[in-house]
């Protein structure tokens, strides 16, 4: 069972590993973060992703995640940066759960996402989500879902739902 943690821990960074990476960690409200290794600095919002193609294959690569490069277009998304975090540094992403509350979690967006809106990785910026248009592969890449709309404040409330999904299929 996952072991529970509370805000303050689940924000700390440190280029020290102070929890196995991969670890899955419950907070409040029910949202499921997962320990990680950041390739590139990344701030509060951005969907993160990892190239490999299984959670045996993360494992093996010590779950190390980017925001950046053409690589995140068909990576698998681990979750969403709840923090501004450096190159090398540990620290959480939120993979599972409702975004906004008193944890403030938001995933940046194009500034062009409706109540409703499923959400995928942006396919053309590094960092950002965008509304699903289910052309081609994309419903395999639906990393959550907006309550609310982002109102041009590029930042959208809903709910994420990464668990090793939203990538290639």
């Amino acid at each position: 069972m996952a072991q529970h943690l509370s805000g303050q821990q689940l924000t700390a960074r440190s280029t020290t590993r102070n929890d196995e990476p991969g670890a899955l960690r419950v907070g409040q409200g029910g949202r499921v973060y997962r320990y990680v290794r950041f390739l590139g600095p990344v701030i509060k919002g951005n969907p993160v992703a990892t190239s490999c193609s299984s959670q045996g294959v993360a494992k093996q690569n010590g779950w190390r995640v980017t925001k950046n490069g053409s690589a995140i277009k068909s990576a698998r998304c681990v979750g969403i940066a709840i923090g501004s975090m450096s190159t090398s540094e540990y620290g959480y992403v939120l993979e599972h759960g409702p975004l906004g509350g008193p944890d403030s979690h938001y995933i940046l967006t194009d500034g062009g996402v409706a109540n409703g809106d499923l959400l995928i990785k942006d396919q053309t910026t590094a960092g950002m989500a965008d509304t699903a248009t289910f052309t081609g592969t994309q419903i395999a890449w639906v990393i959550g879902k907006a309550t609310a709309a982002d109102s041009g404040s590029y930042q959208a409330k809903g709910w994420v739902n990464c668990q090793f999904g939203g990538g290639a299929a």
